[in-house]
């Protein structure tokens, strides 16, 4: 599954899924210029949805961005069973990137995932290298949802 939209030269969310497992797409709604692609796997256990994230770095278009995160997170509380998230969501927050700068994007992100019922699995490590200028951040997140009590 993916949605490529790489008209400005970055972009495009997928998640490989082998040919012998059985899946459904999940129709996550429209949040462009944020990327989302999902799908639920229903082999043989308790059923995953798999999120796929691509936040772009856009800061002109930073106000429409916030909105379509906070209206993915509304849309992610909803959704039924365990959930995991991946995407590079292009926000820096010192939750996940201790020597890094927090931007009004990270700490809006940060703020929806501990309103959430998901939780961050990084550890602090960079996930992200420049080419120009080798420099290291994180902007890359996985979330999970949290343990029901």
């Amino acid at each position: 599954m993916e949605s490529n939209r790489r008209n400005a030269g970055y972009g495009g969310v997928a998640i490989l899924i082998r040919e012998d497992v059985q899946y459904e797409l999940v129709d996550m709604g429209c949040f462009l210029p944020v990327e989302v692609v999902a799908v639920k796997i229903k082999n043989n256990f308790d059923p995953i949805t798999l999120i796929s994230v691509y936040v772009p770095p856009d800061r002109d278009q930073i106000q429409e961005v916030k909105e379509k995160i906070r209206k993915l997170f509304d849309a992610m509380e909803v959704i039924n069973g365990e959930i995991i998230v991946g995407g590079d969501w292009n926000g820096h927050h010192e939750t996940w990137d201790p020597k890094g700068k927090t931007c009004p994007k990270g700490a809006l992100i940060n703020t929806l995932i501990e309103a959430s019922k998901l939780y961050l699995l990084n550890d602090g490590t960079h996930t992200c290298l420049t080419t120009t200028d080798r420099r290291s951040s994180t902007v890359d997140l996985t979330l999970q949802q949290r343990e029901q009590q």
